[in-house]
């Protein structure tokens, strides 16, 4: 049998092993482009979900928390309560190994109420908010006027145009966020105008023991000549409560807030009736005007309420 003829070897070239490397590396970068998008976008998607998972266990925590201390409020706790733990908008703070919980709450009695108060009320109101004497005697004018209704008896206050951007309204505030439209106010946090201002008062008093740690620093908390519109005493029952509670983690880095107000019926089961929900008010938490020391929780929850928060890990 004859052999085919030979074909000559030819000497690998090195450039051939560089060429497919080239080619593989040039193959691995454009695999990597598609998927690190991919993989970036999947992390993403997994850490919101894990955020999202832990602000609604924070959310559940909170409204916990918030019926604990409606219930005390509706009646008289069996367990000693921290003397701290106030109706006066005094933010307290305690804390478990995992979270951290800012508790404020406050009476309606105890803030000027926009559709009762009389000039002199509204006018130490602003004057709380820093407004000065003759800024806030003439908001305390405008507010008057606004709330006034048409035709009503007596002659309505002189207020400037545009000390109301939206015109006066000429009826009942139905909430104190329309005092926003009011010239000056519109950098006012909500926060300070949850601690002086109020339309669940219904009353043209405020009641000194209750009143606000806001108003406190600008009104005695017993009648005087100057200030008759105070009352040493609360009312009958049934009161009106505000109750912010913010639970996070103990950096704060996470956190969520549950508010509302409540009707405490006062009778001895605790019964409350929730009458409207609040926003966050953004309070900082830590904040340096006056916050109250660290209590323990067992002290502002009760010690069945702060052992089973302890169990709650972060």
């Amino acid at each position: 049998m004859t052999a085919g003829p030979r074909v000559p070897h030819r000497p690998a070239d090195p450039r051939d092993g560089g060429f497919a490397v080239v080619v593989v590396l040039l193959f691995l970068m454009a695999v990597t482009a598609l998927i690190a998008p991919l993989a970036l976008a999947a992390r993403t998607e997994f850490l919101v979900a894990a955020n999202r998972m832990q602000q609604d266990r924070l959310a559940l925590v909170a409204e916990g928390a918030f019926t604990v201390l409606a219930r005390d409020l509706a009646a008289p706790p069996i367990e000693p309560r921290s003397p701290a733990l106030t109706v006066r908008s005094e933010p307290l703070r305690c804390v478990t190994e995992a979270l951290a919980f800012e508790v404020r709450v406050q009476d309606q009695a105890g803030l000027a109420d926009l559709n009762m108060a009389p000039p002199g009320l509204l006018e130490a109101g602003f004057v709380a908010l820093g407004f000065g004497r003759g800024e806030a005697a003439g908001l305390a004018r405008a507010v008057v006027a606004y709330r006034r209704p048409a035709g009503g008896e007596g002659e309505s206050p002189r207020v400037p145009p545009g000390a109301v951007v939206a015109g006066l309204k000429q009826g009942a505030f139905e909430a104190i966020e329309e005092l926003y439209d009011f010239d000056g106010l519109a950098d006012v946090p909500a926060a300070a105008l949850a601690e002086v201002f109020t339309i669940h008062n219904a009353t043209p008093a405020i009641v000194g023991p209750v009143m606000s740690r806001r108003l406190s620093q600008i009104l005695p908390a017993a009648p005087t000549p100057r200030y008759p519109f105070i009352a040493a005493e609360p009312g009958e029952p049934p009161r009106l409560y505000r109750i912010d509670v913010t639970v996070g983690d103990r950096q704060w880095r996470t956190r969520s807030h549950h508010g509302a107000l409540l009707r405490a019926s006062e009778e001895e089961g605790g019964a409350f009736q929730p009458v409207e929900p609040v926003t966050n008010p953004a309070f900082l938490p830590g904040e340096a005007d006056g916050f109250g020391a660290a209590e323990e929780c067992d002290r502002l929850f009760g010690v069945g309420a702060a052992a089973a928060l302890a169990r709650i890990e972060g």
